[in-house]
């Protein structure tokens, strides 16, 4: 399966396209995509697994979930950018690695492998991390700069973001991070934000998700700005409630971040909220908007913000709708 198959298949297990659709999601040919379709259903026939089908120019999938769990733990179904990611976050988290013992578990070639750990390396040199080769042995994390750690964030983000709709139900990451406790915190946050009527997020999820990792990890995060937090006092009784089996400078570091988000702040680097802005003047024209009352902008700042971040993380998590009657006459209002 190569990184074009594996796209396709990711997005079809979550809904059903036209061939406009799938060439505008993958930025590929429409040649291309229907003779990837094609390689996608001889191994689904060979695996014995109902084939793509194209019913009143829509492509469908219908794999049960049954079907779905049978298929994505048989193989790794891993795209080239997410076992990048995954050398990168294990080489950080552990401080090691031994890369034989990867192109095992991923089933690669030595030149594969080594070309896609070629990339990590050079990430990381260039932006001033340093690692050492132990010989007979594999490959040691010396020193992490502030922007990989930045960048090892943001990919641990990722894979929090994709855990509901990847096609690897069984994600090699797992194994690597088994010790943060990540279901029961999924919950406990949950608490937290029903408790506080903060609007659920997955994007809010997986961010708080990976900062429990980076918090463990490293000495230097800090979430907290220069203002007053007094008035989150009753967020703050809430997080020591159901956060308590958690380190108390995790709890901190939540606090002041749904504080900041509560009190419309922008939980983003500058470069993505630079982008997101320059949008919002296309957008009102588009909509012949004259203005935005802030409070909307704000919410619309955020939304595009996430959109950013999904589009160059090639996170294709995509959610559909269906414009009614009633959503084209308050569109056109």
């Amino acid at each position: 399966m190569n990184d074009t198959n594996i796209k396709i298949l990711t997005l079809l297990v979550q809904d059903t396209f036209i061939l406009e659709e799938l060439s505008m999601y993958l930025n590929l040919e429409k040649s291309s995509i229907s003779k990837s379709i094609k390689q996608i259903n001889i191994f689904l026939e060979e695996e014995k697994y109902p084939k793509i089908e194209l019913k009143e120019n829509r492509y469908i999938l219908s794999l049960s979930k049954k079907e779905q769990e049978e298929l994505f733990n048989k193989k790794v179904f891993m795209t080239s950018d997410e076992i990048y990611d995954y050398l990168y976050i294990k080489f950080i988290h552990n401080n090691f690695i031994n890369l034989e013992e990867e192109r095992e578990k991923l089933n690669l070639s030595r030149s594969s492998i080594f070309r896609i750990f070629t990339k990590v390396k050079n990430n990381l040199s260039e932006n001033g991390s340093k690692y050492v080769y132990i010989h007979g042995k594999g490959i040691e994390l010396k020193y992490l700069s502030p922007k990989n750690l930045h960048i090892f964030f943001k990919a641990l983000v990722k894979y929090f973001f994709k855990i509901d709709f990847s096609l690897n139900r069984v994600n090699l990451l797992d194994e690597v991070l088994k010790d943060y406790n990540t279901k029961k915190l999924i919950i406990k946050l949950c608490e937290v934000f029903k408790d506080n009527k903060i609007a659920f997020s997955t994007f809010l999820i997986a961010f708080l998700c990976a900062l429990n990792v980076c918090v463990k990890l490293f000495k230097e995060i800090d979430l907290k700005l220069d203002r007053d937090y007094y008035e989150y006092i009753d967020l703050k009784d809430s997080l020591n409630n159901h956060l308590k089996n958690f380190n108390l400078k995790y709890q901190e570091q939540v606090f002041y971040f749904l504080a900041n988000n509560l009190s419309n702040e922008v939980p983003f680097e500058p470069e993505v909220l630079s982008k997101a802005r320059k949008l919002i003047p296309r957008i009102k024209e588009i909509f012949d908007l004259d203005k935005i009352a802030r409070n909307y902008e704000k919410i619309l700042l955020k939304k595009l913000c996430y959109s950013i971040f999904k589009y160059e993380g090639k996170i294709l998590k995509v959610k559909k709708l269906n414009l009614r009657s009633i959503d084209s006459m308050i569109l056109n209002t």
